[in-house]
């Protein structure tokens, strides 16, 4: 729970100190990227922390392209 506080805490920072000289300059389009990419960081982050086991996208990758790549070796032979 600590490492969760932890993240939480310097992601609140970090938005601190960032945020601010956006909304600044008026980087509106830089602004919602970033947005994006801290929510992803969090979301991919406290489960981490939480020693939750994540799914590797590639294995989906290698389950979606297995098909064809059995086709194209299958055809080869």
């Amino acid at each position: 729970m600590w490492a969760v506080s932890g993240i939480v805490l310097l992601t609140i920072g970090y938005v601190w100190l960032e945020l601010p000289a956006m909304r600044r300059n008026k980087q509106y389009k830089e602004i919602a990227v970033f947005s994006l990419l801290v929510a992803a960081s969090l979301a991919a982050g406290i489960p981490l922390a939480l020693h939750v086991k994540l799914p590797n996208p590639l294995d989906w990758i290698e389950a979606a392209l297995k098909p064809v790549s059995e086709a194209i070796y299958g055809a080869a032979e």
